[in-house]
């Protein structure tokens, strides 16, 4: 989503009603993917790779790649609920490597490895190892306020000793499946807000309104409504979701584009 172009939210008196909530969303665009449009002629698409993880640290001989991800099923997880680390260690060394462990240090969201030992068997000299690490909420990580999004992780092997490194928590990787508000809740919990409350974030442009409401449903979010707002250019959305790990907390928001 672009940025915000307009001044800081303001939450509305206690007696004026959020007319979006009554305003339907707009039908999504039907694409070549969908089945609805499916062209049964059209051979099938190869599914893109998945991108690499980031580098988080080359120490001791050893590269290590990851990122933390949503639940997968097909990725060690055992529901869409639970977060993921995914990790890609690369041997450097002259001799193999074995006895992998992580672990993480006091955070935000008390992230912690559901099991320490990891699943990558020995990773021979210029070889490559990787898996899916579950990641469990212990409430007794839970650093107090105010909330990070970065990560203090040690991984240890038997032969290259223990390598400490920093991660960032991707947002989406937090938001919970169950996320969603009905609008009477959402009204509510809005006319708790300050009388101005608002956040500027610079992201990268989208090619539609559409495409901005897509890819907040994709990554977790719920949109209760959206609508255009008159004389301005702009596209107003409100939408729910939920962190995990922050004291069952849960959050809703309204934004222009």
């Amino acid at each position: 989503s672009p940025p915000l172009s307009s001044p800081s939210l303001s939450a509305p008196p206690l007696s004026t009603p959020l007319p979006l909530l009554s305003t339907p969303l707009p039908p999504l665009p039907i694409t070549a993917t969908s089945p609805l449009s499916t062209n049964l002629t059209t051979p099938p698409q190869t599914p893109p790779t998945p991108p690499t993880p980031p580098t988080l640290t080359t120490s001791n001989g050893v590269t290590i790649m990851g990122g933390l991800e949503r639940g997968d099923v097909t990725k060690g997880a055992t529901s869409a609920d639970q977060i993921i680390y995914h990790l890609i260690i690369r041997n450097e060394t002259a001799a193999p490597l074995d006895g992998f462990m992580l672990q993480t240090n006091k955070n935000s969201f008390g992230l912690s490895p559901a099991n320490q030992i990891l699943p990558i068997g020995s990773i021979p000299p210029n070889g490559v190892g990787s898996c899916f690490l579950p990641l469990a909420l212990d409430p007794n990580k839970v650093t107090p306020p105010p909330v990070s999004p970065h990560l203090q992780v040690a991984l240890k092997t038997a032969q290259a000793g223990v390598i400490y490194f920093n991660d960032v928590i991707p947002l989406k990787a937090l938001l919970d499946p169950k996320g969603a508000m009905e609008a009477a809740a959402f009204l509510e919990a809005w006319k708790t807000l300050p009388s101005e409350v608002g956040s500027r974030l610079p992201l990268e442009p989208q090619s539609s309104a559409d495409a901005v409401l897509a890819k907040l449903t994709n990554n977790g979010c719920f949109v209760l409504a959206h609508r255009k707002v008159p004389a301005t250019g702009q596209d107003a959305v409100y939408a729910t979701c939920r962190v995990k790990g922050v004291g069952g907390g849960g959050g809703g928001g309204g934004g222009k584009n």
